[in-house]
């Protein structure tokens, strides 16, 4: 082959695989059912742009008294994608469709270009599809997309560009003023990496690594001048991601410094110490290197009766003969990289990566565990990463996507010499990439056929991830939006933790405050005073009732006849006398029903909070 030809091979190449990843990126079209959304207890439903306008102030008077929500200011451009989208007039089922395909197809093409950077020709052409599909497919992202993770959706998006950019600059192969440049504003659209403070710790891992890795090796060659350039634009870097993220950046920082001592705190050593015993269950460094640290994988809920297995899809990784092997195939496949001669640039540093990622992946499982956990005391903010598999599987999925890139691509290129004649051997190794390919598509079917969100089929206790929201939900939304004077709600029946209906819905905040601008006021603890409230109404204390519902500038009470409690099935909720002690208050009445909603008015008081 001339060089014109392969000029021409590779610029018919590029497009080519980057509109495979599309098509394969098209997978969350099967995830739902018809006319449904997909809904877990973590992600909220696709915002507008009036529901966003909450998060550009540091007071939120929605829920409740109101609350700060400062902690929320990095989030705001992962919002303005999904009110983007919204403002079409789309539906929200349309809307989250498209929402999921743009997040499920980006991490693909994403690496798909930060490998064009790291490797060389004869490797990218022939490993960069397949070390592609692995990180837009990996099982670690399965957890991920349970919960709509934020912070993760966004890192497994932009730390490819994030680290492009960096590793050129640091080789010394871009500009620095330009790179500087692209890195700030490539930083600033990640913000939203900093929604979980955990991960944004295991997210710098790999620029900490690599700046060492390149400033140590001239220092032991005596080149101290190299080494302290290096060390200069990698702390100038780094100045750039804290100016340009400084306003969400010092909010964190207070957060983490003024409660991460407390008990009490959701970053407190204490909290995180208690909680890695029971995630870090199935992180033996045996299902860590195959990605299946998940210990919902062989968790259910439920009596023995109607037990439910919270992962269903897990039992074909676990017990079919195929998926078992190929999920040691894939990590036998990357840790071959480091010993390909002559060696792969690149090699070295992404096997180092890994092995970091695999031990930190592990937690406090044996046999790393008692040295991880020694750790969590040494190092500053590691207690913080309550759930490390779940957080340090990115940087697995990272590096192997490159290891395997390069074990692929080199195989594949050997082969394809013209002195090799040719036999089966020699057809298939040398386009080992798209057996590869192929392979993967099957290993990951049940994530992209959508298996990862169960069908109601499937469940007898824990709810169904496909919802369908009433009409009547909507009539009430667009009342209530609509009156001027409507003040806080009051959602009732309310029950301790999460909110739930029978038509599907579950949460820890109901259903109103994801689709308007209503200001509700619901039982999401700790609230001292809310709590009685509640109390009042379930003891039938009508005075204390009215008095603290005034007190708190309730105007109107809405009652949800399909509520149920989530966390306890078996506790129902009597809807009937529930009514009745509404309807026996003197001070309310009714405004207008909503299929099984009721809206009241309450008499307003001169007293306030």
């Amino acid at each position: 082959m001339n060089q014109d030809q392969r000029i021409k091979e590779s610029k018919f190449r590029i497009p080519v695989e980057c509109a495979v990843l599309v098509i394969v990126g098209l997978a969350p079209v099967l995830w739902f059912q018809e006319g449904s959304l997909l809904l877990a207890e973590d992600f909220h439903l696709p915002k507008t742009f009036e529901v966003l306008k909450r998060y550009f102030y540091a007071w939120n008077d929605s829920i409740n008294l109101g609350f700060t929500t400062f902690d929320f200011f990095q989030a705001i451009l992962f919002f303005f994608l999904q009110s983007l989208i919204s403002a079409f007039d789309f539906s929200l089922h349309t809307t989250q469709k498209l929402l999921f395909i743009f997040w499920f197809t980006a991490p693909g093409l994403s690496f798909y270009y930060f490998l064009h950077t790291i490797l060389p020709r004869h490797i990218l052409h022939n490993g960069a599809l397949a070390g592609s599909l692995f990180y837009m497919t990996t099982t670690a992202l399965i957890p991920i997309w349970q919960g709509f993770n934020i912070a993760n959706l966004t890192g497994y998006v932009f730390g490819p560009l994030l680290l492009a950019l960096f590793i050129r600059m640091m080789d010394g192969k871009l500009d620095y003023l330009k790179g500087a440049a692209a890195f700030g504003l490539m930083s600033f659209i990640a913000s939203p990496v900093g929604t979980n403070a955990p991960f944004l710790l295991v997210f710098s891992i790999p620029f900490i690594l690599y700046s060492l890795f390149k400033v140590i090796i001239p220092l032991i060659d005596r080149e101290y001048r190299i080494a302290l350039n290096l060390l200069v634009k990698s702390m100038g870097f780094a100045f750039i991601f804290i100016l340009v993220n400084t306003f969400w950046l010092i909010p964190l920082f207070n957060t983490v410094f003024t409660t991460g001592s407390e008990n009490t705190s959701p970053f407190s050593l204490q909290t995180a110490s208690n909680w890695l015993g029971g995630v870090s269950q199935r992180t033996s460094l045996l299902n860590v290197v195959r990605q299946q640290g998940m210990w919902t994988w062989t968790q259910g809920h439920g009596s023995a009766s109607i037990f439910d297995l919270y992962d269903p899809y897990s039992v074909i990784f676990l017990e079919n003969p195929f998926f078992i092997v190929f999920s040691f195939l894939l990590p036998v496949l990357a840790f071959l990289a480091p010993f390909i001669r002559p060696r792969i640039d690149k090699a070295g540093f992404f096997s180092l990566l890994a092995l970091v990622s695999i031990f930190g992946s592990s937690g406090s499982h044996l046999p790393t565990g008692p040295f991880y956990l020694l750790l969590t005391k040494i190092l500053p903010f590691l207690w913080m990463v309550r759930s490390p598999w779940y957080k340090f599987s990115f940087l697995t999925s990272i590096s192997f996507g490159v290891l395997l890139a390069i074990t692929i691509g080199y195989i594949a290129s050997r082969f394809q010499n013209p002195e090799i004649k040719s036999s089966i051997s020699k057809i298939l190794f040398s386009n080992l990439q798209y057996v590869i390919f192929i392979f993967l598509l099957v290993y990951t079917s049940p994530f992209l056929r959508g298996e990862i969100f169960p069908s109601d089929e499937a469940r007898n206790v824990l709810p169904t991830n496909h919802l369908k929201i009433p009409e009547y939900v909507w009539d009430a939304a667009d009342f209530m939006e609509k009156n001027d004077e409507m003040g806080r709600v009051l959602s009732l029946p309310g029950f301790s933790h999460s909110h739930g209906n029978q038509w599907g819905y579950y949460g820890v905040e109901g259903i109103l405050y994801q689709i308007s601008r209503i200001n509700i006021l619901m039982q999401k603890p700790p609230h001292r005073y809310i709590n009685e409230l509640y109390f009042a109404f379930n003891q039938r204390q009508a005075g204390k009732f009215l008095k603290i519902a005034k007190l708190m500038g309730i105007n109107h009470v809405l009652y949800e006849g399909d509520a149920i409690n989530k966390i306890a099935p078996h506790l129902t909720i009597d809807h009937e006398e529930n009514r009745k002690f509404l309807k026996s208050l003197d001070d309310v009445e009714v405004v207008k029903n909503f299929g099984k909603w009721t809206l009241y008015k309450v008499q307003s008081s001169n007293e306030s909070f």
